[in-house]
């Protein structure tokens, strides 16, 4: 285990991972070009290779909203559904690549994902959805200015060199 998980260079230690990795893996020429795609196909392939995780997560909300709606539960477990449907969602839109985490532009994905799930639970639940509306479009545009400024300067910095 030790021996394959430096091999791949498996970050993870956890037992489960490793084995899902084993079952998962490709061959030397999937890898290679899975490297050389573009990073529009990036975003998209690592939502396609964590699709069991987005359907668990899509399962979750909704079992939540319907429980809310029938059965009145607390509202206090939004909490619990946030922190894993946020950890969920990092784990789709950022995957496991050190150089995936980087881009900037990953943050809006993350970002207005975020924002549709705490709408349709607004909507749902029956809440007022224009103060949250607006706060949520005043933080979209500073997170659009935040990124643009990230992407200018990573442009400049490449051009000096």
């Amino acid at each position: 285990m030790v021996w394959y998980r430096k091999k791949e260079q498996i970050d993870d230690n956890n037992f489960f991972n490793i084995i899902d990795h084993i079952l998962s893996s490709k061959s030397h020429d999937e890898k290679i070009t899975e490297i050389n795609k573009d990073e529009k196909t990036k975003i998209s392939s690592s939502i396609r290779k964590n699709m069991r995780l987005l359907i668990l997560t899509i399962l979750l909300y909704i079992i939540y909203l319907y429980a809310s709606l029938v059965y009145n539960i607390d509202q206090v477990f939004w909490i619990l559904i946030i922190l894993f449907t946020g950890g969920a969602l990092s784990k789709i839109i950022y995957g496991e690549r050190k150089e995936d985490q980087k881009d900037p532009v990953r943050l809006l994905v993350f970002y207005v994902i975020a924002c549709v799930f705490i709408f349709v639970r607004y909507l749902v639940l029956d809440y007022p959805i224009l103060p949250i509306l607006k706060g949520s479009i005043i933080f979209g545009i500073l997170l659009v200015l935040l990124v643009l400024g990230i992407k200018w300067s990573q442009r400049k910095q490449n051009s000096d060199n």
